[in-house]
């Protein structure tokens, strides 16, 4: 018998997305799966849309938009399958991806978070994997070098499976203990993967099993407009660099992070000093919000970091050859056209 797959949907306002999503698990050609939709206490009629046409989802109303990270822990608090799928909402799936996903876990054990290669809506290459520079910062590597990193379908050279659709034992989401429920949502995915690493975990894309993605579904942003131009949110843009700076002060061993976090900070001002010359102030406003949050959490991250470090058995130096050598944020300038369109000013 094959071992039970438990998809876990986060779900937030998301009526025009989430049929698609649900329909296409229907159709998958593996089973048994179970379905659990967390609904951030949506009020566009999602929930009625789950009750009346998707009776078999077990369904977690939350009285509160809980976010990704908590309502991902939430669903996985009733999971009973032996695999955990992390599926966005705003995603659907081949009908032969989770087995294809399931049966690599199952031949290279190893390997403890497996994602699937995402497609645009249109089909296009939209990421396989995902790289991070020194800093945390994360980017998508190119077609290209993942085709020429792949062989026989699986792409390793990478350092975390981004979110939206991501394969993994339950046993090791527990054992780490789910996502840092303090981040809300954004960064969790790298955070989470970067503890799996410290405890010898490997990641990998299986290129077979395929996944559509419109992303920028839960949050306004991430996503280019109708012109071309890369738009994105005050948000975002807090919530990006809160948790980046929180994520490496949990997980770089101390030598490290003493070598890593001034260059850092270093890089933050200027990039404040840029952005202020430049007359963005709402944006260097996000950059300075988002100190003033790790400053006064300083105690909760100091405890996490003494548990993270207390578990890891790899060395950073190990970790290394995973990193990116060169500035994240750079590629991401240079692949978006220069400094993104703010979609929402809302904080």
């Amino acid at each position: 018998m094959q071992p039970l797959v438990s998809v876990i949907i986060v779900n937030w306002n998301g009526l025009d997305i989430l049929a698609r999503c649900l329909d296409s698990l229907q159709q998958q050609n593996y089973q048994p799966l179970q379905i659990i939709v967390l609904d951030n206490a949506s009020s566009d009629g999602s929930v009625a849309l789950i009750e009346n046409s998707f009776p078999q989802v077990a369904l977690i109303k939350n009285q509160f938009n809980a976010g990704f990270a908590l309502g991902n822990n939430l669903g996985a608090k009733i999971a009973t399958g032996k695999y955990l799928f992390l599926l966005n909402s705003d995603a659907w799936v081949k009908v032969a991806t989770i087995g294809q996903l399931v049966k690599t876990l199952e031949e290279q054990p190893q390997i403890g978070l497996l994602g699937a290669k995402l497609l645009n809506p249109d089909g296009s290459f939209q990421e396989a994997g995902m790289r991070i520079d020194i800093f945390g910062f994360p980017f998508a590597p190119s077609f290209d070098y993942v085709s020429k990193n792949s062989p026989q379908g699986l792409f390793t050279n990478f350092f975390y499976v981004g979110g939206a659709a991501v394969l993994l034992e339950r046993a090791l989401f527990e054992h780490l203990g789910g996502f840092d429920e303090s981040y809300f949502m954004f960064c969790e995915d790298v955070d989470l993967a970067w503890r799996a690493r410290l405890l010898g975990e490997q990641a990998a894309v299986c290129l077979e099993a395929e996944v559509y993605h419109q992303g920028g579904a839960s949050l306004a942003g991430g996503v280019a407009n109708q012109g071309g131009k890369y738009q994105t949110s005050l948000k975002r843009i807090y919530l990006r660099e809160r948790n980046n700076l929180a994520m490496l002060l949990s997980n770089y061993s101390l030598v490290w992070l003493l070598l890593i976090l001034p260059i850092c900070i270093t890089l933050n001002m200027a990039e404040i000093l840029v952005l202020t010359l430049l007359g963005r102030f709402n944006i260097a406003r996000c950059y300075l919000d988002a100190y003033s949050w790790n400053i006064k959490r300083l105690p909760q991250t100091w405890q996490k970091r003494k548990l993270v470090q207390k578990q890891r058995v790899v060395a950073d130096k190990e970790l290394w050859p995973l990193f990116y050598h060169g500035l994240g944020k750079l590629i991401s300038l240079k692949t978006t056209g220069g400094l993104p369109q703010i979609a929402d000013a809302s904080r």
